[in-house]
């Protein structure tokens, strides 16, 4: 699975984008219900449930730097840096539905303290019943996208940080599709899935006329 952002940068992974990955490789007919991804990140598994269900293994998290202190023009982020895949920092706040938050992801997506790569910002909000609400400004895409697999695995790496426990932790993402992460804990964390739908939207086919255009 190859992987590239909306500005046409290539990407090492996507979690979503493994997941809609290997829901296509099973309609194609080129595997079974259970099948491996050879990504950017290594080689992962991923499984095909019912009605459309995707659960992928994620990265094991890497470089996990905790309780930084980013400084923005009106006020001082707490954040959380993980590598799951890509960078993410992961920070929680409030008020999730503030305006001002993409404006704060465009600057911390590229803090000076999180290195040339920069990051993706994740803001998370926990809900009395357990889920948390989760919204991320994505690094390629230089704004908010409606929902981040790696993202939504970081925010939930983040708060077993917090909680401890091993139960999954269940996210509701920006579209309003819920996410569900499943770790075992260990050192490594290689039981670490992330599972939801991943539906079929359209479907296109490129004509002859694409490539050899029109006789002269």
């Amino acid at each position: 699975m190859l992987h590239w952002n909306a500005d046409g940068g290539a990407n090492d992974f996507c979690g979503n984008g493994a997941r809609c990955a290997a829901r296509l490789a099973r309609e194609a007919g080129l595997c079974g219900a259970a099948l491996t991804l050879e990504t950017g990140a290594g080689v992962l598994k991923a499984e095909i449930l019912e009605r459309g269900t995707v659960r992928v293994q994620m990265p094991a998290p890497r470089d996990l730097a905790r309780g930084l202190r980013l400084p923005l023009p009106h006020r001082e982020v707490e954040a959380d840096f993980v590598r799951i895949g890509v960078p993410h920092i992961v920070t929680e706040v409030v008020d999730l539905g503030s305006s001002g938050l993409l404006s704060e992801g465009a600057v911390l997506r590229r803090h000076p303290a999180l290195g040339p790569e920069g990051a993706n910002v994740n803001f998370v909000r926990r809900l009395a019943d357990g889920t948390v609400e989760i919204r991320t400004y994505e690094r390629g895409v230089e704004g908010e996208t409606l929902s981040c697999g790696s993202g939504a695995a970081a925010a939930a790496f983040w708060l077993r940080l917090r909680t401890g426990g091993e139960e999954p932790v269940v996210l509701r993402t920006r579209s309003g599709i819920i996410l569900t992460i499943r770790m075992r804990r260990g050192e490594f964390l290689e039981d670490f899935w992330l599972e939801g739908d991943a539906r079929t939207i359209y479907k296109g086919a490129a004509t002859d006329e694409a490539e050899r255009g029109f006789p002269g």
